[in-house]
């Protein structure tokens, strides 16, 4: 064919060619056309981008093209061709050789023996729907001829669907490695469920499983078809395989796989053993979607191990929002980042509202910017803990059927619902709520560096191990779902409200030997009974005054008109028992809130609200002394160093009323000051 190499073969630049709109913005293409002629004008007002074109000469198709863009143009091919009367032109892409017999297309178009191509020709629209019948699509059709010149039969499965479809799918290609290279799944054609090829349609995910790892994923891109080979039929389908740069392997994912709400009932790839060994299985969404969020992590499980063993120096800093007076937010971050880089837990004591629960989690959330520590827990402790609920226990199936181990709270530190590794520090708030020998009781061998089996087990026995650097068995202990490494960088972070010293005596000498304490106090508001408002007052320099009015802009109006009395009452109470500041931010807060009645409704509600509930546990002496001390009031130092009285504008009558009903004590506080 004249002009063909030159404009087929190879791409026509257009810089110095008079070009049509349909192609004005075009640089260069493969281009072909043909001449003007009613049939011809038929067959090309047809064309539609990404349609075939397939080149024959001599009995064979050497040259297979797809439409880019048809155009009209006289000028064009003059210029091209030297023939004005190629006017009908279109451009080419995915253009490549091939050499198969056109005799097999025309014969599967439905023409008859001794047909020929001449010239430019368009197959009718029935003929195409007789070759998409045979192939499913004229793509699969076009792959085929190029697949196989020889012209192996080949047609649509009709086939009924043996099983249900699913989310996603996975092959065993173990024993089959020519399906990789050359992009297809192909089954015998018999009734076993694991054969069901042709329920696989066109976008189906399939994954590539071969000698333990998943090395990829196949994306169907034809229906199932019969291919007939050496007097026997199989099923297959099409695929382009996609491998994972890093393959995944089976042992890290087994547990996950495994899990109850993960697994099917029916043709799954995973027993309670491992793998099973037919063809093709099928997976669930959850399971699907883990595999494919594997293959994309950067790292493995012994990968993640290994770099979560050692913490490197740890510097961590004190919340904003706190306010801690003479040097002390410079000794409790001392004492934090050395109990840290010591290798120790921590558990932080102090009267309520000193802000240990925020520094826990404050040191916590800055920790996990190390490479060592994933993310943190927060939970508060209960009476009612047990080793069930830290460490796991038998729970039933979803079918009752059976129990299973089911890990809890500290196990999941170490190992995730998707069996993925992880350092996750536990922050316990109130910490002495809990019996500690009975919650934590598993936990004491690990936390001095012992390994520990539990009376438990899922497929082996459920193990807490010790993982330090010089560990012989790293790999074994990261890819067995049922052992849970527990690193030298693991901490445990508590809290403590310590309303009298033998608080801390709840705890056993086992379990404090192994953390550090650290105490955030209040501090003195009161010496030789006189009240300092130094530390509320807004005009005394930093204190917590002017921190919450940093953070909280609508207190400043209430901090400077209560602050004298809620000073007096801060020192009162810590004679009695000690509180923290927070206690006194949130009485600020009700006091800002509070709508309807006098100066005194509002404090007093604030001190029913706030206050009394800090007295439950107190003998009824200390209470009725604290009470009493309230409705007398107490001098504060003056500017000049003197001192004046300052009665606090309390309904004594409504206070009394509360403390009867409250604390059943009998007072008679007076009248209101």
């Amino acid at each position: 064919m004249p002009y063909f190499e030159e404009t087929v073969e190879s791409e026509v630049e257009f810089s110095n060619i008079p070009l049509p709109d349909e192609i004005a913005e075009i640089d260069a293409a493969r281009v072909w056309g043909t001449t003007h002629g009613p049939t011809k004008e038929t067959y090309w007002q047809e064309m539609e981008s990404g349609d075939y074109v397939l080149f024959t000469k001599d009995g064979d198709v050497f040259s297979v093209g797809r439409v880019g863009t048809t155009f009209r143009s006289r000028e064009f091919g003059k210029v091209v061709w030297d023939n004005a009367e190629s006017e009908l032109g279109y451009t080419l892409t995915e253009y490549e050789d091939v050499d198969f017999p056109y005799t097999e297309v025309l014969s599967d178009l439905g023409y008859s023996n001794g047909s020929r191509v001449q010239g430019f020709m368009r197959p009718a629209a029935d003929s195409q729907a007789t070759l998409r019948s045979i192939y499913g699509s004229i793509e699969a059709a076009i792959r085929s001829y190029k697949d196989d010149p020889m012209g192996k039969k080949q047609h649509t499965c009709t086939d009924e669907i043996l099983t249900e479809t699913a989310p996603y799918y996975w092959v065993n290609q173990s024993k089959n490695p020519d399906e990789l290279e050359e992009g297809y799944l192909q089954a015998p054609r018999d009734n076993l469920p694991h054969y069901d090829l042709q329920k696989l349609e066109a976008g189906d995910m399939v994954f590539n499983y071969s000698n333990g790892e998943i090395i990829g994923y196949s994306e169907v891109t034809s229906p199932s078809y019969i291919l007939e080979e050496d007097e026997a039929e199989h099923r297959r389908v099409d695929v382009e395989v996609t491998r994972f740069d890093n393959p995944v392997q089976f042992a890290d994912i087994f547990g996950y796989l495994w899990k109850e709400d993960v697994r099917l009932e029916n043709y799954y790839p995973v027993n309670k053993a491992g793998m099973n060994q037919q063809y093709l299985f099928n997976l669930s969404k959850k399971a699907g979607e883990y595999i494919l969020e594997q293959a994309h992590a950067e790292d493995t499980n012994v990968d993640r191990l290994k770099t979560r063993i050692e913490l490197s120096d740890a510097t961590v800093d004190l919340p904003d929002g706190l306010f801690f007076y003479g040097g002390e937010a410079t000794r409790i971050q001392q004492q934090i980042n050395a109990a840290i880089n010591a290798g120790k837990h921590i558990i932080f004591t102090g009267p309520p509202g000193t802000g240990k629960t925020k520094i826990a989690k404050a040191v916590a959330e800055q920790i996990t910017t190390h490479d060592a520590v994933d993310d943190y827990a927060f939970t508060t402790a209960t009476s009612e803990w047990s080793s069930f609920d830290t460490v796991g226990g038998y729970v039933p199936t979803r079918s009752d059927q059976e129990l299973e181990f089911d890990p809890r709270l500290v196990l999941q530190c170490f190992r995730g619902d998707d069996n993925k590794i992880r350092n996750q520090w536990l922050v316990i708030d109130e910490l002495n709520r809990a019996n500690i020998d009975k919650a934590l009781g598993p936990l004491f061998s690990v936390l001095s560096g012992d390994s520990v089996e539990l009376p438990y087990e899922r497929d082996s026995r459920i193990r807490l191990d010790w993982v330090a650097s010089d560990t012989d068995d790293i790999e074994t202990i990261a890819t067995e779902p049922d052992r849970f490494p527990v690193t030298p960088a693991w901490r445990i972070l508590g809290t403590m409200n310590t309303f009298d010293k033998t608080s801390l005596y709840d705890l056993s000498f086992a379990f404090m030997r192994r953390f550090s304490f650290i105490h955030v106090g209040v501090p003195s508001l009161m010496e030789d009974g006189i009240v300092t408002t130094d530390l509320l007052d807004p005009a005394a320099g930093h204190n917590y005054a002017t921190v919450w009015q940093r953070d909280n802009p609508d207190l400043q109006d209430t901090i400077g008109a209560w602050y004298d009395e809620l000073s007096i009452i801060w020192a009162i109470v810590n004679e009695y028992r000690s509180i923290g500041p927070a206690i006194i931010l949130d009485m600020l807060r009700q006091l800002e809130a509070f709508e309807g009645g006098d100066r005194s409704a509002a404090l007093t509600s604030t001190v029913i609200n706030y206050i009394f509930p800090q007295l439950e546990g107190l003998r009824q002496s200390k209470q009725k002394g604290l009470l009493e001390d309230l409705a007398e009031g107490k001098p504060i130092a003056t500017e000049n160093a003197d001192t004046k009285r300052i009665s606090l504008r309390l309904d004594h009558q409504y206070l009394s009323q509360k403390a009867n009903d409250m604390f059943d004590l009998d007072l008679a506080l007076g009248s209101t000051a």
